[in-house]
This record gives structure tokens, C-alpha cells and sequence, in this order.
């Protein structure tokens, strides 16, 4: 990690995207808004393993600032599901067998997860009620408020393997996420 580097994102998560903002046809306005490194970084994000995580607090506010926050967490779903997904839906399979809580083995293993596709920051969860849990994300930075949408990725594809779940409510923070599900 560069020493100017507080938080990492993965080359797979920042294709993903790409590849996703491609296939939702706002690639080109996104790249547009972003400072000339960051658009660059676009046409290979793949090809290194790890980027400063600035890169991708560019890129939601890009996107934020060029469609709405609908499209973002829509391009959020799309590259979870698409790329991201199929890389953790094997180990989500194994969890689910094995568990009678659905949501709550998937959230348990969080940090594990996110470890994925980013460095040093951090993820918890924790059970408030029967059906209810707190999912959060610590940045060691703050972080604008469009990073949250990308978050619903995430959930959207634990929904869909678990067959239950939705999200509640969310607070943002400037370096911190929570989110209250229910299932």
C-alpha cells in the first residue's frame, strides 16, 4: 500500500464497475467528470490488483454528480452481481446450507468478504432484534456520501442467495456506513 494510501480497492471491484457502467451506458459521462488518472486507470483497472481507494470515492461521486443515486447503487447491483458475485457465490452457497439464519451467517462473515475487494477498511454486524441487524463499514477516512450507495451491490447479491432480506434504513456518516436490515 502507497504511503499516501489510508484504504485499498480491488483491480476486480474498479473492472466491475467499469464493466458496469459500460453496460448501463454511463461510462463515458463518468469518465468525463473524473480527474484524468482516475478515468485512465478505467481502461485497465484489472490489470493491477490494488489501487488507492480515492480512486474509487472519485468514481461514486463521478457517477453521483453525472446520473442520480438511484444510478449509482443500479451500477453498484449490476457489477456485484455481474463480476463480484460469482467469485463469493460458491462460498455464500456453502454458509447458506449449513445455516438457519440466512442473513445473519452471510452478515457475520462480512469483514471476510469485504477483505475482497478492499483494504483497511473495516466491516461488522451485529443482531439488534430477532430478524434485525446492524451491518457497518468503517473507512479510516472520511468518505462522501455517494460511497453508500455502492454498498447495496453487496447486499442486493446476499438478498438474492439468501432469498430474504431488505434494507431498512441507512446513515452515513463521514467515515462510517450503517446499515439496519431486516429478513
Amino acid at each position: 500500500m502507497s504511503a499516501d494510501a489510508a484504504w485499498q480497492v480491488s483491480g476486480t471491484y474498479l473492472a466491475a464497475l467499469a464493466e458496469a457502467m459500460e453496460a448501463r451506458k454511463t461510462l463515458a459521462k463518468v469518465k468525463e467528470a473524473l480527474p484524468p488518472e482516475v478515468a485512465g486507470m478505467l481502461q485497465s483497472a484489472g490489470g493491477q490488483r490494488w489501487w488507492p481507494g480515492t480512486h474509487l470515492t472519485a468514481i461514486a461521486e463521478a457517477l453521483a454528480k453525472t446520473s442520480s443515486p438511484e444510478e449509482l447503487r443500479a451500477t453498484a447491483i449490476f457489477a456485484s452481481r455481474s463480476r463480484m458475485g460469482p467469485l463469493a457465490r460458491p462460498l455464500f452457497s456453502i454458509i447458506l446450507i449449513m445455516s438457519r439464519s440466512p442473513i445473519d451467517s452471510l452478515c457475520s462473515r462480512v469483514e471476510s468478504f469485504v477483505a475482497m475487494s478492499l483494504k483497511n477498511v473495516h466491516a461488522g454486524w451485529q443482531v439488534t432484534s430477532e430478524g434485525h441487524g446492524t451491518l457497518t463499514f468503517d473507512f479510516p477516512e472520511p468518505v462522501p456520501a455517494a460511497m453508500a450507495e455502492l454498498w447495496h451491490g453487496m447486499t442486493a447479491v446476499a438478498f438474492d442467495l439468501a432469498r430474504v432480506g431488505r434494507v431498512e434504513r441507512v446513515t452515513v456518516e463521514p467515515a462510517r456506513h450503517r446499515f439496519e436490515l431486516a429478513w
